[in-house]
């Protein structure tokens, strides 16, 4: 384990990652992969809800607008009374 903390490009690549947050996508790609109990845990959170579901994860899947900017959601919910969501995390 010391061969790899005294690596110089191991130490930059540790920096790296140690300066992300979930809001950088390729951390939050990494995170989200089949880890639907912490993601629900989050949106629950965000949308101030307890009965948030997750039924997929699919990162940045596109959904072209001909009248816009084209959608691109990362996670499919369902609440307790069947209204569905589709979340796209944003930093802003």
């Amino acid at each position: 384990m010391n061969i790899i903390l005294n690596n110089p490009r191991w130490q930059e690549l540790v920096k790296k990652i140690q300066q992300m947050t979930l809001m950088d996508d390729v951390f939050f790609n990494s995170f989200m992969n089949e880890n639907f109990d912490a993601i629900e845990y989050i949106l629950n959170i965000i949308m101030n809800k307890t009965d948030l579901k997750v039924r997929r994860i699919q990162t940045q899947h596109c959904v072209p607008n001909l009248y816009g900017r084209s959608v691109r959601f990362d996670v499919f919910a369902i609440d307790q009374y069947g209204r569905e969501y589709n979340f796209e995390v944003q930093r802003t």
